[in-house]
């Protein structure tokens, strides 16, 4: 790869971290589980942070093989990362239903 595709994942990346953060955040349950022990919430939040992150890289490279724009690349990658996969099939599932019902 060349420099200027690292360049263009550096946003992924940081969309990514930024919807880890907000999982981590929003799971309630393993915020009380780990209050206990602060040692174990970094590394939660090390953990939730990455595989997001990872996890939206992976898809943006997925879909770059299908004709998106950036932005609709970036906005479906930054969904799975949010929600996780089985979530975001089945929001994609539900949103691809409503659209053979309309039609």
């Amino acid at each position: 790869m060349n420099i200027e595709a690292y360049i263009e994942l550096l946003p992924i990346l940081v969309v990514g971290l930024i919807c880890g953060l907000f999982k981590f955040i929003n799971d309630e349950k393993k915020i009380e589980k780990c209050e206990i022990k602060k040692n174990d919430m970094y590394i939660n939040f090390l953990k939730v942070v990455s595989t997001s992150s990872v996890l939206c890289i992976i898809i943006y490279m997925i879909l770059t093989a299908i004709d998106l724009s950036y932005l609709a690349k970036v906005g479906i990658a930054s969904a799975f990362s949010f929600l996780g996969l089985d979530k975001a099939i089945n929001l994609v599932r539900d949103i691809l239903n409503l659209k053979k019902e309309r039609y």
